[in-house]
């Protein structure tokens, strides 16, 4: 079986992968619950803040106008648990059960200790919201050269640069 490749935690699904690990290590310790529902982890996040949220995030994908309308951020956070199973980070025991792993718990507390401590630079962080980023790093402070979104997150957004070329 061929390695995964790297998650990167400064990328786009990294950090939604973080947020969810956070959720779900959160539902596990305050509410002692094992697994939450895909409703439950995302609620956890929006309650939060921790999702720094735009308008174009809260569009649905063209492809859900019809079917779910389900705000493109959720579906990013979707994408991280998938990313999060194929890593065993996140169980996958049924359907719509999401929980952390022994390892996902772990990963999560080593990472969010980096992170405590500095070791984990998270400036470059787009997504996450200023409350996100005190709860990884409680001394966190803005600053100028913290990393903003890209201008176009989303590829379906993305200008029509041929536009003038193609007729």
């Amino acid at each position: 079986m061929a390695a995964l490749p790297p998650l990167y935690y400064t990328s786009a699904r990294g950090q939604c992968a973080v947020m969810l690990l956070a959720a779900l290590h959160e539902i596990f310790l305050k509410d002692a619950m094992a697994t939450a529902t895909k409703r439950e982890a995302i609620l956890r996040i929006k309650m939060n803040h921790w999702f720094d949220l735009h308008d174009e995030d809260l569009e649905p994908y063209p492809s859900q106008r019809l079917l779910t309308g389900e705000p493109r951020w959720q579906t990013l956070i979707a994408w991280a648990r998938k990313d999060s199973v194929i890593r065993d980070l996140v169980s996958y025991e049924a359907r719509d059960a999401w929980g952390l792993t022994r390892r996902g718990r772990d990963a999560f507390e080593r990472f969010h200790n980096l992170c405590t401590s500095g070791s984990k630079p998270i400036s470059d962080c787009f997504l996450w919201s200023v409350n996100f980023k005190k709860f990884m790093k409680p001394d966190f402070v803005v600053a100028e050269d913290d990393k903003t979104r890209p201008t176009f997150l989303y590829r379906d957004t993305f200008p029509d640069i041929f536009a003038d070329v193609v007729v």
